[in-house]
């Protein structure tokens, strides 16, 4: 009976899925609700009929993009899973969603991330990036959080979606707004720090600057409990109720309320025992306790079980409970959960319209994913038509050249603004070059570390300083020494000098997004590295003119050095005119 009516769909359609013939041939129950509070307006009558032309194969490319490479035959060299002849991955195979040319929608086109639009993410972006893969890179999350200021942070917001705009993509995946319980996490310099309500303010505050003009959209990610790096892809983050909604919860309900976000990004991880994109529990609380009217997408590659299993770790993963499982990820989990788009491939995607087409799930199952799969591409299809995906192709092909002078000043601006000075012993700094005879440099001080270099790195466009030019630029190349070795002479140097910097720190070695096999991951302890203390020991002990410059992405302990020294500067990851600043 289950494959007679298979064999065609409209009949198996009326026959199993009674609610499936209310959304097909009836009145489209999604499309009657008014938008939420602060969204706009949709024509939902139009949006209505154009789902009703649709094939289930258009609505089902309007989830996901299709290498046609799901991960079971990807394991097995069937297929290339980066798509695109790519062997790195990356660049526009991976973000960029097919347009339905006969019926004139748009596919979403993507970008990361929270310090600007990528050009160079692994494979470079064709145009109209530039053919050099650089853009404007502004300074990190949280270097921004230490401004205080939420008008700022909505002019960055405006600045990142008129780059977007200029580079034609329709959804800029930034902000992050997970809180930081645990300061040892990696991509902490993501963040605005371990505050929901302060993290809520300064997350809509962008988000407005983005979606300001109704031409770009902003994700806010990662949800939900996103806060360990190493072991995000299977760890469950563990709390009570309560906690969940007074804490977790907080930044996105301020989010949502005041700015309205037009798509949200889910997180890998577990929370309270199951996977935050695939339990419906969730997704619900988004939508109908938050307010939330956009659209959800999967983080990239979270569907695929060699990922959430720790298998692409190999011994690395095997605290993972589901360590060389497999079929743990139901194959229409994403579409009943209420998840709209899976990224970047459709993998379980694949699998579960596949399965419905070929009636090899169980009737029930088959109408679950077709009832999910027209409320996703009605979901995508009310946030297109807000952004003009449903308009004229805005497709720009030519490269863009950037005006880098004005995004200069805002970079240089937000680093002077954030970054933090901890120490000041009497009113040491700062020391006018009037006052100045010698400076010495010491450190990492020809290295502007920029931070990440995972899914929020950005190759700057525009000016670059380090702290070392920035240095000899205020107070003049002659007056300015850097010194890199030990020796008697240099050790003369620094006793006779008027101002002994530090550049110390860390890089996107030591934290960031982990990426396998050892860039990023989270920090293996709070102090500065043990080197870096060695040389403030030794310096410290030659004059009491020094200055401590920290590259960190968060916190950092300063207590073994803070009482020897006249002054500590926590520069953050400050952007390319770091040294400027």
């Amino acid at each position: 009976s289950i494959l007679k009516h298979c064999s065609n769909m409209t009949n198996f359609v009326l026959t199993m899925c009674p609610n499936m013939a209310k959304w097909r041939f009836g009145a489209l129950l999604l499309f009657a609700a008014a938008a939420s509070a602060g969204y706009p307006d949709a024509d939902e009558s139009r949006l209505r009929a154009l789902l009703e032309k649709m094939t289930e194969e258009e609505k089902f490319l309007q989830t996901c993009i299709d290498s046609e490479c799901p991960e079971h035959r990807a394991r097995w060299l069937r297929c290339n899973p980066f798509g695109g002849g790519s062997e790195a991955g990356g660049g526009d195979a991976w973000f960029a969603l097919k347009d339905n040319d006969r019926l004139g929608i748009r596919g979403m086109r993507l970008r990361d991330g929270p310090k600007g639009m990528t050009c160079s993410g692994g494979n470079k972006f064709g145009a109209p990036c530039p053919e050099d893969g650089r853009s404007p890179s502004f300074p990190s999350q949280i270097l921004r959080a230490a401004t205080w200021d939420v008008s700022i942070e909505e002019e960055i917001g405006n600045a990142v979606g008129d780059i977007a705009l200029l580079l034609d993509v329709h959804a800029a995946l930034l902000p992050t707004i997970n809180i930081l319980p645990w300061l040892n996490w990696g991509r902490a310099q993501e963040t605005y720090g371990e505050d929901p309500f302060f993290s809520g303010k300064m997350g809509a505050s962008v988000v407005r600057g983005v979606q300001r003009d109704g031409k770009v959209m902003a994700t806010v990610k990662h949800f939900l409990a996103n806060n360990i790096e190493n072991t995000r892809w299977w760890v469950s983050a563990e709390f009570d109720d309560k906690t969940l909604h007074d804490v977790y919860l907080k930044a996105w309900t301020i989010v949502v309320a005041e700015s309205s976000p037009e798509l949200i990004m889910t997180s890998y991880n577990r929370v309270q025992g199951v996977w935050a994109n695939t339990d419906p529990k969730f997704i619900s609380i988004l939508r109908d306790r938050l307010g939330f009217d956009g659209s959800v997408m999967t983080d990239w590659f979270a569907s695929w079980e060699a990922i959430t299993s720790g298998l692409i770790l190999e011994h690395r993963g095997m605290s993972s409970p589901y360590f060389g499982l497999k079929g743990f990820i139901r194959s229409n989990s994403l579409y009943t959960s209420g998840v709209d788009m899976e990224m970047p491939f459709c993998n379980k995607n694949r699998d579960a319209v596949s399965e419905a087409q070929a009636c090899a799930a169980n009737p029930r199952e088959v109408c679950e994913t077709l009832n999910s799969l027209d409320e996703a591409t009605a979901r995508l299809l009310r946030s297109k038509s807000r952004y003009g995906m449903l308009e004229q192709s805005r497709n720009h092909t030519e490269r863009v050249v950037w005006d880098n002078a004005r995004f200069d000043e805002l970079i240089l601006r937000t680093a002077q603004r954030g970054i933090v000075l901890l120490k000041n012993e009497e009113g040491f700094l700062p020391k006018r070059p009037s006052a100045v005879s010698s400076v010495v440099v010491i450190g990492s001080a020809e290295e502007l570390e920029l931070g990440d270099h995972g899914s929020s790195s950005v190759a700057p466009s525009g000016r670059a300083v380090n702290v070392l030019q920035g240095l000899q630029n205020q107070y003049g190349n002659d007056k300015v020494v850097h010194i890199k070795k030990e020796s008697p002479e240099a050790d003369e140097i620094v006793r006779g000098a008027d101002l002994v910097v530090l550049d110390v720190g860390y890089d996107y070695w030591f934290e960031g997004e982990f990426l396998p096999p050892d860039t990023g991951g989270d920090r293996q302890y709070l102090t500065l590295h043990p080197w870096d203390l060695e040389t403030i020991q030794k310096v410290s002990a030659l004059s009491n003119k020094v200055v401590v410059v920290m590259s960190a992405g968060a916190s950092v302990i300063v207590e073994d050095f803070v009482d020897q020294v006249a002054g500590v500067l926590w520069m953050g990851y400050p952007g390319p005119l770091g040294g400027e600043a």
